[in-house]
């Protein structure tokens, strides 16, 4: 898998500068990890790889969202209570999720396993 790739696309995501990304290299590390997991030991073409290193990105952008957010930025108006960041984990686990559905050609039936623990 290409750690550029992903480096690329997270770095595209989050739009942190070079300097502020050098703190979060180990959660696309990780990020790679995990895909990498998920493929086990399966022939992989390059569009494969290019296609799994971009999901390693988003992988590692959601994590990202779910560490970096700090106190819940939350209002509340009467009985209806609005989490701001509460939605940015959930828009980018839906993130997540899509890019990892558009992989099932290459990850097949076991993915369901492993996304579900």
């Amino acid at each position: 898998m290409s750690f550029e790739k992903a480096l690329n696309r997270f770095t595209l995501l989050t739009g942190l500068s070079d300097e502020e990304t050098l703190r979060w290299l180990p959660i696309v590390k990780d990020a790679i990890g995990y895909i990498e997991l998920l493929v086990g030991t399966k022939e992989l073409t390059e569009r494969d790889i290019a296609r799994l290193s971009s999901a390693a990105g988003v992988y590692a952008y959601y994590r990202y969202i779910c560490y970096s957010i700090e106190d819940d930025d939350s209002v509340t108006l009467g009985s209806l209570h609005l989490s701001v960041n509460q939605r940015k984990i959930e828009e980018a686990e839906k993130m997540w999720k899509t890019e990892l559905n558009s992989l099932s050609d290459i990850l097949g039936d076991s993915s369901f396993i492993f996304r579900r623990m």
